[in-house]
């Protein structure tokens, strides 16, 4: 998959899945696939946009769901061979006809447009689906909007993926996304507490800013690295190993010992275990985590 910008375009006519797409989740999926099944014909590419600031969001409650190397994964697993990724603030001022012809027309020269029900574009978020069908008949290319999909009687919606992260309920995170919470940060340094103090040697991924933060507390996880599958007791908090005030998850991997540092595994997040928890000694911490590998490792929980 080929990643645009205004100086790299693509060299056929596309179909073009536009959205933020922030979770991927199966409402999303619906706009892509249609853009994935115009291929051979037509090259399926995405076009979608990052935010420089999670305050550029007009949704008060935005904050990443899928890391950018994920996003990019399973856009590739969807068919798509190509996505043009703006910063919003370089296309937030264009009116929706001068975004039309410039990024969907001139850009991507675009024959097909696919978006969801609730598609805003242009200045001010001016466009909606009504304009680009319009625009689309007048230009002579096919247009095609996804209605919403249903669950529960209200739509699949990213916000509601967002509550139920923030809330450590990952069972209906991962109903509402089609698949587990996930993050595959790089491997820092910590302390080294987890290996020389307690015996149970861990890694330590740190969240961006604007990335999605879940529930504090304990997770049983998967850690998923080069083809293998490793159940997981994961942390996420400020500073539970590394220091400093950014949040982070920190993973004691079962049966495995290997160094990670540098590398960027990625870790599933299956139910939450516990909230976060003073202990009065070391040794108290030491015997929580025992308990909490244990159960773990006697889970029946699926490998995802």
């Amino acid at each position: 998959m080929r990643i645009y910008t205004s100086e790299k375009l693509p060299d056929r006519p596309t179909a073009v899945a536009m959205g933020l797409f922030d979770g991927l989740h199966p409402g999303h999926r619906a706009v892509i696939q249609k853009a994935a099944a115009a291929a051979p014909g037509l090259l399926p590419v995405v076009f979608t946009f990052t935010y420089d600031h999670p305050e550029e969001s007009c949704k008060q409650d935005y904050a990443r769901i899928l890391t950018p190397s994920i996003k990019l994964s399973l856009l590739d697993e969807m068919g798509i061979e190509g996505v043009l990724c703006p910063s919003f603030s370089e296309i937030r001022d264009l009116p929706p006809e001068v975004f039309f012809e410039e990024i969907l027309l001139r850009q991507l020269s675009a024959r097909m447009l696919c978006c969801g029900y609730d598609f805003r574009f242009g200045k001010n978020a001016a466009g909606d689906g009504a304009l680009l069908q319009k625009l689309c008949s007048q230009a002579g290319i096919a247009f095609a909007q996804v209605p919403a999909l249903q669950d529960h009687g209200q739509p699949i919606s990213s916000t509601r993926i967002r509550k139920a992260v923030r809330e450590g309920d990952m069972a209906e995170a991962e109903r509402l996304m089609g698949r587990p919470y996930a993050i595959d940060h790089t491997v820092v340094h910590g302390r080294h507490m987890g290996h020389d103090i307690f015996g149970f040697p861990t890694i330590n991924q740190l969240y961006e800013p604007g990335d999605l933060l879940p529930r504090f507390g304990v997770y049983e996880s998967r850690v998923h690295w080069q083809g293998a599958v490793y159940k997981g007791v994961t942390n996420v908090g400020v500073k539970p190993t590394v220091g400093g005030d950014r949040p982070s998850a920190e993973t004691y991997i079962l049966g495995y010992d290997g160094d990670l540092y540098g590398k960027k595994p990625l870790v599933t997040f299956r139910r939450f275990l516990r909230g976060e928890m003073k202990f009065s000694s070391f040794d108290a911490l030491k015997e929580q985590i025992r308990k909490d590998a244990e159960t773990v490792q006697n889970s029946s929980e699926k490998n995802f």
